[in-house]
């Protein structure tokens, strides 16, 4: 009898804990839907922030890219003139 007893009662753990876990998947379900929610409910703004931020860029590099090129070709002019620096010693 105290067998029996002691195998129900052993069954009837292992159902709680099986409970548990079921409840604990549930709430984890419910967190994980909520939080899709908000990401997909951010997707527009996020979208257009970075709509925005390649625009910046793209007009921040028009307005470099003249600055850019003077740069270039100074550098180049500066690697002949040592070219033929080094050339005269």
């Amino acid at each position: 009898m105290d067998q029996a007893k002691a195998f129900f009662e052993m069954q009837k753990q292992h159902v709680m804990a099986w409970v548990a876990a079921v409840k604990r998947i549930a709430t984890g379900t419910k967190q994980l839907k909520e939080a899709v929610a908000n990401v997909q409910q951010s997707v527009p703004d996020v979208q257009t922030f970075a709509k925005d931020l390649q625009i910046q860029v793209e007009k921040m590099n028009f307005k470099n890219q003249p600055r850019l090129d003077r740069i270039a070709e100074t550098q180049a002019r500066i690697q002949v003139e040592l070219a033929s620096l080094k050339k005269k010693k």
